[in-house]
């Protein structure tokens, strides 16, 4: 029974450079994993937890006053308003 080691195993392999990551269960070697895109969706993540805990806060500190409840209804309005038009001015209009 002979033996073959890694290091023949890789060296017989068209590509043999480092910037693979050897995968022992098969299937060979995989590209190193680039975590850029997962290191913006967790920024994404906790700049939303802010917003919330700043608008939770806001709405906790105008919970007896109306006339600062009716200014954060009508900013909230606006805010959608604008939401809708930038969706429709960039998405649907790169569409045409």
């Amino acid at each position: 029974m002979s033996f073959i080691s890694l290091e023949d195993k890789l060296s017989i392999l068209p590509y043999s450079s480092f910037e693979h990551v050897w995968r022992g269960g098969g299937g060979g070697p995989v590209e190193k994993a680039d975590y850029a895109v997962l290191n913006v969706a967790v920024l994404t993540l906790w700049l939303i937890i802010a917003v919330e805990l700043f608008r939770h806060f806001l709405e906790h500190s105008s919970k007896d006053k109306p006339f600062f409840k009716r200014v954060l209804d009508g900013i909230y309005r606006e805010l959608a308003t604008l939401g809708l038009v930038e969706f429709f001015s960039s998405y649907v209009g790169n569409l045409y």
